[in-house]
């Protein structure tokens, strides 16, 4: 097994927006188009005077470069304010 095995990795994406009706089907619009679906996908609207939608997204199976070019293309979202993305380690059933 190769060190570059793309389908032991997660690409990680927590995604902050302003709470629009429409953003979630935006960001996830990115996979579907894609023929792909995220392993998880959270969301929590956080309410109060700086009201904020956060998402969390995790998705197994894509190389880098992908998981980077979606991160582009959902920070150039409307409503979208940050994106941050990472890679992770599966956790692995005991």
């Amino acid at each position: 097994m190769s060190n570059t095995d793309n389908s032991a990795r997660l690409a990680c994406f927590s995604v902050v927006a302003f709470p629009d009706p429409s953003v979630m089907s935006r960001v996830l619009q990115l996979f579907a188009k894609r023929g792909i679906v995220p392993n998880s996908f959270t969301s929590t609207h956080h309410r109060g005077t700086d009201s904020r939608l956060v998402m969390d997204i995790q998705m197994a199976g894509i190389g880098p470069e992908l998981a980077a070019y979606l991160g582009r293309c959902m920070a150039q979202i409307t409503c979208v304010e940050s994106v941050e993305t990472c890679e992770a380690e599966p956790e692995t059933a005991a």
